[in-house]
């Protein structure tokens, strides 16, 4: 009779270890992933239906849902279920099929997805232990010796305690592959689309020294954003300007995207004589700095500079 408790306790907790792994299938790292919609249930003539029993659903290029349902008549059920799974995906519908395009996280989102990791992970202890609850419950009730009854609450313990070890093991693997995720392959993916370029194995390592430094993904963004606005794109591109500012920001201790507001560049990283506009003199002269609300302090500055000189030297003529 113990064994048999011992035998369903293990089934259920079993049971509760996959609710556990599927709950983290829906929590997102920033790339597109169909079990990312395992959580919606769709009102599909007047039952509750899941999403991939009613559509098939596949990921474009990383970062794109495209959900083709197999009755085009629940296109509009589809989506407004996706609304109600509250994912903080936002769907569109062009009449055919339904695209859902996942936007990369900011560090506040990925805490927050790193909260509901071990959010899940403590609703499984919660259900092991009440299975583990009951099934002490049944074992005080069965007929037998005072040591076999301890013996089958050991084994209960035994049980429980190997089960709350994989919830742990689970939760860190899941970390970890947030942490991959987010913070290297997708971080690339992120920095090569707003240059248009890609980046070599060098710049990945570079940027991967600049991270474990602390370097935030989101101050490196905001630098790649940066060096497209601020660099004419020659034969070398945007990387290598990218690179140049992105140790120079290092080298000032500009970790974080809050320090960015509060950067005043003293000196700006060289570039090759072919961009021609970092030079302080040619600052005055460039097409794309004639919008003085578009220059930084430092190039301000050396243009009222540029410019007072030359009247100075009119005046002198």
């Amino acid at each position: 009779m113990i064994n048999m408790i011992l035998d369903d306790a293990s089934d259920r907790m079993q049971k509760a270890i996959e609710a556990y792994q599927r709950d983290l299938a829906t929590v997102r790292t920033g790339r597109a992933t169909p079990a990312m919609l395992d959580r919606v249930m769709v009102n599909y003539y007047g039952s509750p239906t899941p999403i991939n029993q009613m559509a098939g659903v596949s990921v474009v290029e990383g970062r794109q849902l495209v959900i083709k349902p197999y009755d085009k008549s629940a296109l509009k059920d589809i989506e407004h279920g996706i609304y109600e799974a509250d994912l903080g995906l936002t769907p569109q519908n062009d009449g055919e099929i339904i695209r859902i395009t996942v936007p990369a996280l900011t560090e506040e989102r990925r805490k927050e997805y790193a909260k509901n990791v071990w959010k899940f992970a403590e609703h499984a202890k919660v259900a092991i232990r009440n299975i583990r609850r009951d099934a002490n419950d049944e074992i005080k009730k069965c007929d037998g010796s005072e040591d076999e009854i301890k013996d089958g609450q050991n084994r209960v313990q035994k049980l429980t305690d190997k089960f709350v070890k994989e919830v742990d093991e689970i939760g860190k693997v899941k970390e970890k592959d947030r942490n991959i995720d987010s913070n290297s392959t997708l971080l690339h993916s992120d920095v090569e689309e707003i240059l248009g370029e890609r980046l070599n194995k060098a710049n990945r390592s570079a940027i991967a020294k600049m991270r474990s430094l602390g370097m935030t993904d989101e101050a490196i963004t905001a630098t790649a954003h940066y060096a497209v606005g601020h660099a004419k794109s020659d034969s070398r591109g945007y990387v290598p300007y990218f690179m140049t500012v992105l140790r120079e920001r290092l080298k000032n201790g500009v970790l974080t995207a809050a320090n960015l507001s509060r950067l005043k560049e003293q000196s700006r990283p060289k570039q090759e004589d072919s961009s021609g506009y970092l030079s302080p003199t040619n600052i005055g002269g460039t097409e794309r700095q004639q919008d003085d609300s578009q220059l930084s302090d430092w190039e301000r500055e050396w243009k009222n500079r540029v410019m007072n000189r030359s009247k100075e030297n009119s005046n002198d003529d």
